[in-house]
């Protein structure tokens, strides 16, 4: 067997690239959803697009849908009616042997060369349909592992997942996890593979593989090494010590990440610190990144507003935050009945960047007057924001609800209303700050006495048993988020008109920031005992503000706040003028950010 394997070199090799998306990680624990393959050789033009029309992937028909997890088909970007254009499995498995058949037709081997790139979790899928369907003789398949091979030749890199090492090779994975995008994937890191083992270690064929990688194995595979970031250093030379933005890329020009920074310098390099403790998603982009672009901002204020908009406009995969996501600006009417995409004079309520902050609100006001008398497992999961199996059962959840209203509201003819739960969330509120302040103290008066503090509380649903005097907790803590976002609202209806003065740096450097329908205009050096000028559109009234407001209104708004909150944090003074009359210095503006 091993004559005939000599016969071919590894980019003549025809091979099989497959992946397959699962429940489960095993078998036994778990069932496959999709199976797709590609038959290529390493040789082949790098071109995805040829690879996707030549791609074979089919969704398995016949799975008990209530088996499937909600996470899973988000995952995939499928929905559940979709399985029911799939195939059976055995029909996938059959077109699959014939797939491999026509390989081992075609070279004279005794086995198909099958790539995958994680073959721990696909392997045993592939030997368990081997054993349900059957194949006349041995298991026909060679199973090669792109995983492996990568770690053997970049064993320094943060992280080799698919997606890491295809970006690494400067193929962009899409976010649905798909077996067809995956296959590409898996076959461009196999060809870019086979010209480094040839480059690198004159390794040519299948013999000379298995021979290396056995050797790499038994000398150290698995162990740790120091991490080995692609970014070249000459990136990292002369990062002004500024406040800016910088953009990480990929080797094919794709954006990944787009961060600010106080000083560019100090945060850049702090990723790449030997003991740096970062987040998969960040080792992951960092495995990829290969370019860096810098842009320096007069402040970090400056740098930090102008991250939000570029976000927006580019959505880098690894920006997990500020990004449209679909999100979409929700107004609510004053009972909450009625909730609209629009801002009008009977929607009052908002801008909101979902309905989920104040649909439970409604709810819980309906729940309270006995509006909604049957409580069902569907009512109180819209309410609670939990799966059914981590929800109370209905007759716990009403003694709650009656508790609650014997606690907080006297007569129990009242009809409770959104002042009353907004009085509540004021309430709610308080209480959560002086238990933040009680438990800092605390927190002060162990690290004096060196004791350690015992867990007060678990956050784990499927480990806590539900009671009615848990359900009014859950209650407080929802009315107080909902409230919340009406106060946020509020604030950034007025910040969306106005203007800001604040200390740049501890050198009396002060600067102007003009807000106008919720578009940052320059920021400009003022003197230090200028008066700050009146916003021009401060006449403008509620609904005329609430107009301007999108994802991007709300999140430059919120980021704004953030970086207010900063500041004072800091020590240094922050200014803000809504109108002639209306102003608010740095101590009222620590009041009103207690609340927001």
């Amino acid at each position: 067997m091993m004559k005939r394997v000599k016969k071919f070199k590894l980019r003549e090799l025809p091979v099989l690239v497959l992946d397959c998306q699962a429940v489960g990680g095993k078998p036994d624990k778990g069932f496959l959803l999709e199976i797709g393959w590609l038959r290529i050789t390493a040789d082949a033009p790098l071109d995805p697009m040829r690879f996707r029309k030549k791609t074979k992937s089919f969704l398995v028909k016949g799975i008990n849908r209530n088996k499937i997890p909600r996470n899973v088909t988000r995952l995939m970007g499928i929905g559940l009616d979709e399985f029911e254009a799939g195939i059976p499995e055995k029909d996938i498995w059959d077109k699959f042997l014939q797939a491999a058949e026509t390989s081992i037709a075609s070279t004279g081997l005794k086995f198909c060369p099958v790539v995958i790139h994680y073959s721990r979790y696909e392997e045993p899928f592939i030997r368990n349909l081997f054993e349900k369907y059957g194949f006349d003789g041995d298991f026909p398949f060679k199973i090669i592992c792109t995983h492996k091979v990568i770690s053997g030749l970049f064993p320094g890199l943060p992280r080799k997942s698919l997606r890491a090492a295809a970006g690494f090779f400067g193929f962009s994975l899409p976010d649905f996890r798909r077996c067809q995008e995956h296959v590409i994937a898996t076959a461009y890191i196999w060809c870019h593979l086979v010209r480094l083992l040839e480059k690198e270690f004159t390794i040519h064929t299948l013999k000379e593989l298995n021979h290396w990688m056995s050797s790499y194995c038994s000398n150290g595979d698995g162990k740790k090494c120091m991490r080995d970031y692609p970014l070249e250093e000459k990136f990292l030379k002369d990062l002004p010590d500024q406040p800016g933005l910088y953009r990480m890329y990929r080797s094919n020009g794709d954006l990944l990440y787009i961060g600010k920074a106080k000083s560019l310098k100090k945060r850049v390099n702090s990723y790449f610190r030997g003991k740096g403790q970062h987040a998969e998603h960040i080792l992951e982009m960092l495995s990829q990144a290969r370019m860096l672009t810098t842009t320096t901002t007069c402040t970090a204020v400056e740098a930090a507003l102008r991250e939000s908009d570029e976000i927006k406009y580019h959505s880098p995969p690894y920006n997990r935050s500020l990004k449209d996501q679909g999100r979409e600006i929700v107004y609510f009417s004053l009972d909450l009945k009625k909730k609209t995409s629009k801002p009008g004079w009977t929607f009052p309520l908002g801008p909101f960047p979902h309905a989920r902050f104040l649909d439970p609100i409604k709810q819980i006001m309906d729940f309270l007057n006995e509006k909604n008398k049957k409580i069902t497992i569907r009512s109180i999961e819209t309410v609670l924001n939990l799966s059914p199996e981590y929800c109370p059962d209905p007759i716990c959840f009403r003694q709650g609800i009656d508790l609650f209203r014997e606690e907080f509201f006297k007569d129990r003819f009242l009809d409770i209303i959104l002042t009353d739960l907004k009085r509540l969330g004021v309430l709610f509120w308080k209480e959560k700050m002086e238990a933040r302040e009680e438990l800092e103290k605390e927190d002060e008066e162990v690290q004096e006495s060196g004791d350690i503090p015992e867990s007060t509380h678990d956050n784990n649903p499927s480990l806590l048993s539900w009671t009615p005097e848990r359900i009014i907790k859950v209650l407080k803590s929802i009315i107080r988020t909902g409230i919340f976002y009406i106060r946020r609202a509020d604030w950034f209806c007025r910040l969306c008109e106005s203007s800001l003065v604040w200390e740049a740096d501890r050198k009396e450097n002060r600067r102007l920031l003009s807000v106008e329908e919720g578009v940052f205009q320059n920021v400009v050096l003022v003197a230090q005992e200028g008066k700050i000028p009146v916003p021009s559109g401060y006449k403008r009234n509620r609904f005329q503000r609430q107009k301007c407001f999108d994802i991007g209104t709300y999140d430059r708004m919120r980021v704004l706040t953030t970086e207010i909150r900063r500041i004072l944090s800091e020590g240094r003074e922050v200014e803000i003028r809504f109108s002639p009359r209306t102003a608010l210095n740095a101590e009222q503006i620590k009041k009103i950010l207690l609340w927001i």
